[in-house]
């Protein structure tokens, strides 16, 4: 059950880690995008 625990708290570190890099490449592709639109 200890491993069970274990592995399932790494897959949802993993989760959060992917969802957070996911969110901070939107926000980028955004600022692009509005910069781009800045600039003309």
């Amino acid at each position: 059950m200890k491993e069970y625990v274990k592995t399932t708290r790494i897959y949802v570190y993993i989760l959060q880690l992917t969802i957070d890099s996911l969110e901070l490449s939107i926000k980028v592709k955004i600022l692009a995008e509005f910069l781009k639109l800045y600039a003309e």
